[in-house]
């Protein structure tokens, strides 16, 4: 359904990178190259789509807020993988690194919201709809900065729950 796949898209739309960016890197040795960065990176993004896709949908509305948490829990595994794999990276996509983490990160708490306010909610159905569509803006920033840093599977990831949404 509709719901479904916005759902899911909000869940995980893993940016191609997450984590700190803090890290120093004295001696440039230890940044990826954007080939590299890429390659990494859209390789994280089909394989957490594969694990996604594997998370049976709810059958009924009172089952979607723990369809959601279960989303969210196999994201954060993805986002501790980019950790691991993708830092530093690469100066020439730093920034576009940094703004997808920070689109990430209101993605995440922004579920983590619509999860509480569904558990709570007469109307989860009606509070899932609208806490969706507060976070689609972000949801397309997402997939536009996967776009300019070359992550053609990390856009991918939303691309049929922004076609549907339309």
């Amino acid at each position: 359904s509709r719901v479904v796949a916005l759902a899911l898209a909000t869940a995980a739309f893993p940016v191609g990178c997450g984590g700190d960016d803090s890290s120093s890197d004295a001696g440039g040795g230890g940044r990826l190259s954007v080939s590299e960065y890429r390659e990494r990176a859209n390789a994280l993004c089909a394989e957490e789509k594969d694990a996604l896709a594997r998370i049976p949908p709810p059958t009924r509305l009172q089952e979607f807020a723990a369809y959601l948490e279960e989303l969210l829990r196999v994201g954060r595994r993805y986002e501790r993988k980019d950790d691991e794999t993708l830092e530093p990276p690469p100066l020439e996509l730093r920034e576009l690194h940094q703004r997808a983490e920070r689109v990430d990160a209101r993605l995440e708490a922004g579920l983590e919201r619509t999860i509480e306010r569904m558990k709570r909610s007469d109307a989860p159905g009606v509070t899932l709809a609208r806490e969706i569509r507060k976070l689609n803006p972000d949801i397309q920033q997402g997939i536009e900065l996967a776009r300019k840093a070359g992550l053609k599977e990390c856009a991918e990831v939303a691309l049929p729950t922004e076609q549907r949404a339309t």
